[in-house]
């Protein structure tokens, strides 16, 4: 499914939090969002596919610790 806007802008945070820049948690998925989750996931080992996927959530909550 589609993640919310709400669940976007808190992936956003966590990313720019992380240094992995998101631009504004506004929750639009946009390219600075795509290219920040792509390098997350090259970093984490994962897909590179900018999205925000099961396993890219479960490492972005793993990192951030929440």
């Amino acid at each position: 499914g589609d993640v919310e806007q709400d669940d976007l802008s808190g992936i956003q945070a966590r990313l720019n939090n992380l240094g992995y820049t998101a631009g504004p948690n506004d929750g639009i998925y946009g390219r600075n969002t795509r290219s920040a989750l792509a390098l997350f996931q090259v970093d984490e080992d994962l897909e590179p596919n900018g999205l925000p996927d099961e396993p890219t959530l479960d490492k972005l909550e793993k990192s951030h610790g929440c």
